[in-house]
C-alpha cells in the first residue's frame, strides 16, 4: 500500500469560494477514482499548513493511475494557484527497495510531459517532497 499525502498553506487572498472548490476536488478525486482504496480531506491540525489530503493506492500502478487522471489535472489547475507553501510524501509497506525511485519517476514524467503543470509548480513559493526533484 502507499498512502500519499500533501499538506498545504493558502495564500493570504485566497477566496473562500475558490478554496471550497479546492477542497471538493480533493475530495472527488477520493470519491471517483476507482484506484483510491480510502482518503482524507480536511484541515492540517498542529503544524504549519491549513489543509491535507491522504490517499490510499494499492501500489505503484494505482498510484500512477491516480496522479495521471484527468481528475487530478483538473484539481491542479484549481487549487495550485491558491497555495503559497505544499508538501508531499508517500508512506507505503512495499518492500521493493526500488519503490521510491518508481514514484518520482511519475512524478518526473508527469511534469515533463506537462509543462503548463511544472509552470504551476515552480510559482508555489515552497514545495517539497515527493514530487520534488532532488
Amino acid at each position: 500500500m502507499i498512502y500519499h499525502s500533501i499538506r498545504f498553506k493558502l495564500k493570504p487572498d485566497a477566496d473562500h469560494g475558490q478554496i471550497e472548490d479546492t477542497l471538493e476536488h480533493l475530495r472527488r478525486l477520493g470519491r471517483e477514482l476507482s484506484v483510491v482504496r480510502s482518503f482524507v480531506v480536511g484541515q492540517d491540525i498542529g503544524g504549519e499548513f491549513d489543509y491535507g489530503a491522504t490517499y490510499v493506492l494499492e501500489g505503484v500502478d494505482d498510484y500512477h493511475a491516480y496522479m495521471y487522471a484527468p481528475l487530478h489535472r483538473a484539481t491542479d489547475d484549481v487549487g495550485m494557484p491558491l497555495i503559497e507553501r505544499m508538501t508531499s510524501f508517500d508512506i507505503t509497506d512495499d518492500p521493493d527497495p526500488a519503490v521510491g525511485e518508481r514514484i518520482q519517476e511519475i512524478h518526473r514524467t508527469r511534469y515533463a510531459g506537462d509543462p503548463a503543470l511544472k509552470n504551476m509548480i515552480d510559482q508555489i513559493g515552497s514545495y517539497t517532497g515527493s514530487g520534488v526533484e532532488s
